[in-house]
């Protein structure tokens, strides 16, 4: 189980390099064929990481925006699904306004309040409790390889999750 959620900080990374052209906030890529063209280990890695290079660091940074975004959102959704009178109050006014703020700066698609979906279509209040655990194990394992590549923590191990 462990090894299937870093494959979300191994997309993360093949995102960074170029491998893959586009980075789902809420969807694990195809880890098999990342396998595939990054190095075995008993071949020289030299040439691989030499004909390697990252993206511009404006889009890696707007991608951990995006992902410390949805991290955040499902992270809540427990609370929220808990909470009752004001306290779910202020939680939703949060989810609100973290929604109109980044839909503002172009971090979330336009639309309506619901703007965090995943699988296509269906907003994180409807996500059942297996999706909603998924849903948190992935954007965690992205946003821990994007601060990561961001320079936050002195090695993968101690990398924050909270900035």
């Amino acid at each position: 189980v462990a090894a299937s959620w870093e494959a979300a900080a191994l997309d993360a990374l093949a995102w960074a390099l170029g491998l893959v052209p586009a980075l789902d906030p809420t969807e694990l890529g195809d880890t098999g064929r990342l396998v595939d063209e990054i190095p075995h280990p008993w071949q020289k890695t030299e040439p691989w990481i030499a004909a390697r290079e990252l993206r511009p660091e404006p889009e890696i940074v707007r991608q951990r925006e995006i992902a410390e975004i949805w991290d955040w959102r499902v992270s809540v959704e427990p609370s929220r699904r808990s909470a009752e009178g004001r306290e779910l109050k202020t939680i939703e006014r949060a989810i609100t306004e973290t929604t109109r703020e980044s839909q503002a700066a172009g971090l979330l698609p336009p639309g309506k309040k619901g703007s965090f979906r995943f699988s296509g279509s269906i907003p994180v209040t409807d996500a059942d409790l297996e999706d909603l655990d998924r849903l948190v194990a992935i954007t965690t394992e992205r946003l821990l390889a994007l601060n990561w590549l961001c320079g936050f923590g002195d090695s993968w191990d101690d990398v924050p999750l909270d900035l």
